[in-house]
């Protein structure tokens, strides 16, 4: 059995709002969510150990809770140079 113990219910959050968020730190969180719920219910339903969970868990964890300030000045970067790219094909 794969899954199952909450109605796969992390389908559902996929499907409704994976990119619809209209912001891409928001759309990145999302997914990070969405897989944190996938290995719940799949550890729930005994598919997986509750240490993969676990390691799941503290990735999102340490991404969206612990180092944001890292996280951003990484996405400032980014949107910078892909503006500079921009800029420069003009």
């Amino acid at each position: 059995m794969s899954g199952g113990s909450h109605d796969y219910g992390c389908y559902t959050l996929e499907r409704l709002y994976s990119k619809q968020m209209k912001d891409d730190e928001m759309n990145d969180m999302i997914n990070d969510l969405i897989r944190v719920l996938h290995d719940l219910e799949w550890w729930q339903s005994g598919d997986i150990g509750e240490d993969e969970y676990r390691r799941t868990v503290e990735k999102f964890k340490t991404r969206w809770l612990g180092n944001r300030d890292e996280d951003l000045r990484d996405r400032l970067s980014r949107s910078l140079h892909q503006l500079q790219i921009e800029v420069m094909d003009r």
